[in-house]
């Protein structure tokens, strides 16, 4: 491993990690090749003592509180994941990643407090998503749904990453509906028809974007998003709700693979108030655009429409800093769904 000249206790961090890293070389010389891509229970490679010390190290590893200090470390982070992904990806490459990006992301939490976003922190960080997001992509780690599903992952994920709206043509958009307006039961909203499926839209909710197989709406844009997607694409694949089920671990990578970080809280069996069945996914995300990064939360509700073999994706998202919550009068978008071909 290559020394990086910095402050004496990142240093010292960088040599008691070199130790381990020829350790763990010398380990790898004796081990089989079986056990080298062996794997826990939990799906995690299983670790030699020098990488458990190194891993720990990683982890535990007490750097100086002040900015400047867990900015060097910012830096520090982003050279190791950089070596990461110069590298043919192995089992264990991931796993690596994600305990850097993990202490990256403390970090980073932390100088955004104490330094209001530093531009050479902001950098850094965004470098280490980047390169958590090449490996992601060279590990095959973006595993999707069978046959066709690829197509309704990209087509998800590239209208979630739509750039937003300016700020001047935000302005042109009225959001600034009330409170009130913001909770209208959803009876009281005309049917919106997609396919053979039909939404109780608020009307808060303003169409900015149409494709062949994906409607769009925002309801707040300019410095926030508060954006609604309805995707419907094609499969080549049979489309069934037993299909989901049976690849739900792989929709939940599909889900994670929208955002360079993302994590999937939770998800559950719905079905709406007019026996419209699928899964609702919940998430939170980093979504990034230009020189900032903001923390998103969202829902994806994933159901079949067996009769022209689409799968519909009924998504929200919401950046932290939006005037309204939108939660409540989205699960009655959900509970609304109806099919109208029998």
């Amino acid at each position: 491993m290559e020394k990086k000249e910095g402050p004496g206790f990142l240093q010292a961090f960088a040599e008691e990690l070199e130790q381990y890293e020829k350790l763990i070389a010398n380990e790898a010389k004796s081990l089989p090749k079986a056990q080298k891509s062996r794997r826990n229970l939990n799906g995690q490679p299983e670790l030699t003592a020098a990488e458990r010390q190194k891993a720990s190290l990683i982890q535990r590893f007490v750097f100086p509180s002040d900015a400047e200090s867990m900015i060097h470390v910012l830096l520090y982070i982003k050279s190791q994941t950089d070596i990461l992904a110069s590298r043919r990806p192995d089992h264990k490459t991931w796993y690596w990643m994600q305990l850097w990006k993990e202490r990256a992301a403390e970090l980073y939490e932390k100088v955004k407090i104490l330094a209001a976003i530093d531009g050479s922190a902001y950098k850094a960080y965004a470098d280490i998503l980047r390169n958590e997001r090449k490996i992601k992509r060279s590990s095959g780690r973006r595993v999707f749904l069978a046959g066709g599903l690829l197509l309704a992952a990209l087509c998800t994920g590239l209208i979630l990453l739509s750039p937003a709206e300016t700020e001047e043509e935000a302005k042109k958009t009225d959001t600034n509906q009330t409170e009130e307006a913001a909770k209208t039961e959803r009876e009281q909203n005309p049917p919106y028809a997609v396919e053979h499926f039909t939404f109780s839209l608020p009307d808060y909710w303003v169409e900015k974007g149409s494709g062949r197989e994906f409607r769009q709406f925002y309801a707040e844009t300019g410095g926030k998003v508060a954006m609604l997607t309805i995707g419907y694409p094609v499969d080549s694949d049979p489309v069934t709700l037993d299909a989901l089920y049976t690849d739900n671990e792989n929709m939940i990578r599909v889900t994670e693979s929208w955002f360079s970080e993302c994590q999937v809280t939770g998800y559950e069996d719905f079905e709406s108030d007019y026996g419209v069945k699928g899964i609702l996914y919940s998430y939170t995300a980093v979504y990034e655009s230009k020189d900032s990064l903001y923390d998103m939360s969202g829902k994806s509700f994933c159901f079949p429409s067996v009769e022209d073999n689409r799968w519909f994706f009924v998504v929200i998202n919401c950046t932290d800093n939006t005037d309204f919550d939108y939660q409540e009068d989205f699960m009655k978008l959900l509970a609304s769904i109806r099919q109208t071909l029998h």
